[in-house]
């Protein structure tokens, strides 16, 4: 080894060891003041790093410093796509934030096993209530749902995980002057005839000038979104007939055995508009769209290569600021009723009534200072604290009664409306690949549907009868789990088997829950059952 090398290395190797010596100083120091200190260390994790959104929370936790001077609260944001491997480790190791972000990782099996339960707290009241119309009433019923929305998977678990300070809609957003240049004084679409209207004569405009420019930014992340919007609009009409429980619902489960049983096929007439609905739409997106990720089509927004693109409202400022221009924001269209292209089968708008509210975060039972994260969350989820969170993120709320600023009015949830209908039936991870993998074909106007389902004739029927079984085990286990916990439930009721059910309150709901999951599982078993005689 030359000399000059052995210096590099050894200047190399002395650096790496300053670096530990100061990475081991600054941990050691930081355990010691927090084991030394009155003072109280709130780490608040979570992934969503859109414009506004960390700056505000960092503004109300200065707010509820202040109320609390011994405490300390350090926001702690994760990249969205490391956030699952993340937080996994960290629940695993014991060294989980104090408040986490749950979804993207944390599933309902392991809110169960890391999280703290919050059925003892919600049902008091909100203290930073005081002085508003919800100051009497219970935490939980002062957000928009009840707080359903805050715990993924509550059907399953039965108890209240998360608090939720949001609520999402999604939208189409455009960028106005473009849509002005090309469009001149025509409306923006509002059906889905306008809206293939508009994505012709951008095609068109984009060819005459060289513009290269496409109607809707679409990618692996957001196309999704429309094409289910689309699918569900051709089954409003169906979903209705499917519907033999009056649950004004259809299950992904339900609407697959049907189709392994033969009830539905893709040559439903339905199913089959749905199909040619989607390829229709994947005209108005650039090619390759199916292999573009979020920040593509954002890149592809933003940068004027297109007109329009569809995301939730928790995209609306961040959008906002990286375009620079005015954007104009309205619902989906999706096609009218009647004679008109596609709305043969279809109802009418949708309403937005049943939305859950979003963002929910827990208390991992690990942390040292759960009463102060419970009583930091209380006071993010009041109503004066909602409403600067909604003002200053431009995110709609999820408490009751806080008014909305002008911007977010175009995001308030539609109320009048028909229910959904049926979406793409997909079941599980086996059927959702199945469906997912081979979309590309649909999107491919050389190949198109009659390609499409030949391929899923091939692949769907087995990937769903994995899913189905795979679901009733879950279902089943779940289910047994719960019978005991509403055991336990009664006998601290002191309700015994001799007297009747309860039919109204927290303990109705668990068991009317119980119930529907128990019916529900015995009905896939039953299905599959008869599919294995055949």
């Amino acid at each position: 080894m030359k000399p000059m090398e052995k210096i590099m290395n050894g200047i190399g190797l002395g650096l790496l060891g300053i670096c530990f010596v100061i990475s081991l100083w600054t941990v050691g120091s930081r355990s010691f003041r927090e084991a030394t200190s009155d003072e109280v260390h709130i780490r608040f994790a979570h992934w969503q790093l859109e414009s506004g959104l960390r700056d505000t929370i960092d503004v109300l936790a200065a707010e509820y410093m202040k109320l609390h001077p011994n405490v300390r609260i350090t926001q702690m944001t994760i990249p969205e796509r490391a956030y699952p491997s993340w937080v996994t480790t960290q629940l695993a190791g014991g060294m989980a934030p104090d408040i986490v972000e749950l979804g993207k990782g944390v599933t309902a099996e392991r809110i169960a096993r890391y999280f703290e339960p919050l059925g003892d707290y919600i049902d008091e009241v909100n203290p930073y209530n005081k002085g508003t119309s919800l100051q009497d009433v219970s935490w939980r019923e002062t957000f928009l749902d009840n707080m359903e929305g805050g715990t993924p998977g509550f059907d399953i678990l039965m108890e209240y995980y998360g608090v939720p300070l949001s609520m999402h809609t999604v939208r189409f957003f455009f960028n106005a002057p473009l849509y002005r240049e090309i469009m001149g004084d025509t409306p923006y679409p509002t059906t889905y005839t306008e809206l293939m209207a508009f994505s012709e004569r951008t095609l068109k405009w984009s060819k005459e000038t060289g513009r290269n420019v496409v109607p809707i930014a679409g990618s692996q992340y957001n196309s999704p979104i429309l094409m289910e919007r689309m699918f569900a609009s051709q089954t409003q009409r169906m979903s209705i007939r499917q519907d033999t429980t009056g649950g004004l619902r259809i299950g992904s489960g339900r609407f697959s055995t049907n189709f392994l049983q033969g009830e539905l096929s893709w040559k439903t007439p339905e199913l089959r508009s749905a199909l040619e609905l989607m390829q229709d739409v994947c005209k108005s997106m650039p090619p390759g769209f199916l292999q573009m990720m979020r920040e593509d089509s954002t890149f592809y927004f933003v940068q004027e290569r297109a007109v329009a693109t569809i995301t939730g409202s928790w995209d609306s400022t961040s959008l906002a600021t990286q375009s620079g221009t005015e954007l104009a924001v309205v619902n989906i269209p999706i096609p009218v009723p009647g004679p008109e292209a596609f709305g043969k089968f279809v109802l009418g708008p949708v309403s937005e009534l049943g939305l859950n509210t979003s963002m929910p975060f827990g208390v991992p039972r690990t942390s040292k200072h759960k009463d102060v994260a419970i009583d930091f969350l209380r006071f993010l989820s009041s109503q004066p604290i909602n409403t600067q969170f909604s003002a200053l993120s431009q995110w709609l709320p999820s408490v009751a009664d806080v008014p909305l600023i002008p911007a977010l009015v175009p995001f308030k949830p539609v109320i009048n409306g028909y229910q959904q209908g049926i979406i793409i039936p997909t079941l599980g991870a086996d059927s959702q690949r199945a469906y997912s993998t081979n979309f590309h074909i649909l999107a491919d106007p050389k190949r198109g549907v009659d390609a499409f389902v030949e391929e899923l004739d091939k692949r769907l029927p087995t990937a769903i009868k994995s899913d189905l079984d795979r679901s009733i085990k879950a279902a089943m286990e779940s289910c047994g789990r719960r019978d005991g916990v509403l055991a336990a439930e009664l006998h601290l009721a002191g309700i015994t088997l001799e007297q009747p059910m309860p039919n109204q309150g927290r303990l109705a709901g668990f068991f009317e829950v119980q119930f529907e999951q128990e019916r529900a599982a015995w009905s896939n078993i039953t299905q599959l059952l008869e599919l294995e005689k055949r």
